[in-house]
């Protein structure tokens, strides 16, 4: 009994040091992923831990280079014993903050200047974007669309960009976007049932006479978890159940037939976790797929199409020509967490 324990032990150790953990459902889950759920929940807190001690230092900052100032004006009290040792502060203090924290505070003011013009302009794919900053009410009264806190100690003004920022800015949580794209309509046409089919004819109704297309795509438990709904017979009352159930690329360019997603006024959010990149990959399929039918069509080639024996090499060839063109896909916003250690 001993002698199947230590057996038992030593594969479990040789399958670690292989880099196999243990298996889920049939599937080796790697040792590095076994722990990811903590390594997140570690990233953030380190994170945290990182902008409240950078704001502290920054504070002192702040305070010693004000008293500095203040000796400095008033030349009748100059104390050059105190200015050589608050002097010495202030450097020590300045190797102690990152980079990215110096340039935090070092850009704040062009930052403050950029918001209070009357335009703002950001780059999008090497394209420039020219927004208006204002917007005027009724009663004639500019109202800013953003406001900036009116801090002036360095170690609030770091913890907020650290912490909340402006929209289209790290961490984001006011938005991926710097400001909201202009004759949009709000409303959100949430949808997902049964098929692909079902849940597109869902979409046309709900969009129908919209100025814009926003989808918003729900998944059945099937889809979210990553399983196949055609293997498992126990999984079959979940297909389709309170979402769409999507399990291939045709699936996907049901889900969005008669949709243009390379139209700038159509954007698609999903509700998806796990099998996010799977999914991302088949919405790309569709979008390439309808510019390669629309090129097709408006070249009136349909019959050369199907008569060419490059099959495959023609489709590359209009692949190709799509990219090349810059053909924008719109915004893929799955929902998830998106982290990176910003200061080191």
């Amino acid at each position: 009994m001993s002698g199947c324990r230590r057996g038992e032990q030593n594969r479990k150790q040789q399958a670690k040091e292989a880099g196999v953990f243990h298996k889920v459902r049939g599937r080796e889950l790697s040792f590095a992923r076994s722990r990811y759920l903590s390594e997140i929940a570690e990233t953030v807190k380190e994170y945290n831990e990182l902008v409240k001690s950078q704001s502290a230092i920054a504070s002192k900052l702040y305070q010693i280079n004000g008293t500095i100032l203040s000796l400095q004006e008033n030349a009748q009290q100059k104390n050059s014993e105190a200015m050589s040792v608050l002097t010495e502060m202030k450097k020590q203090l300045e190797d102690q903050l990152t980079p990215v924290s110096r340039k935090l505070i070092q850009k704040w003011p062009e930052k403050v200047k950029a918001y209070k013009a009357d335009y703002y302009e950001y780059n999008v794919r090497e394209k420039v974007i020219k927004q208006p900053m204002f917007s005027t009410s009724l009663s004639g009264t500019r109202i800013p669309k953003v406001i900036l806190p009116k801090y002036r100690d360095w170690g609030d003004i770091l913890r907020w960009q650290a912490q909340e920022n402006a929209p289209g800015r790290f961490p984001f949580t006011a938005g991926v976007f710097p400001l909201k794209r202009e004759g949009e309509d709000p409303t959100r046409m949430f949808a997902g049932e049964g098929g692909p089919e079902r849940t597109n004819k869902r979409f046309h109704y709900v969009s129908l006479d919209q100025p814009a297309i926003r989808l918003s795509t729900a998944f059945d438990s099937v889809t979210l978890y990553g399983e196949d709904p055609n293997e498992r017979p126990d999984i079959y009352g979940k297909v389709g159940n309170s979402g769409v159930s999507i399990a291939t690329v045709d699936d996907a360019k049901k889900l969005y037939s008669g949709f243009d997603l390379c139209d700038p006024k159509t954007s698609v959010s999903m509700t998806i976790n796990g099998p996010a990149p799977i999914i991302l990959a088949m919405f790309m399929n569709a979008a390439i797929d309808q510019q390669c039918e629309k090129y097709i069509t408006e070249k009136k080639i349909e019959n050369k199409f199907f008569l060419n024996y490059n099959f495959f090499a023609y489709l590359s060839l209009i692949t190709i020509i799509a990219v090349h063109n810059k053909q924008s896909i719109v915004p893929f916003r799955p929902s998830g967490l998106c982290l990176s250690k910003y200061f080191k």
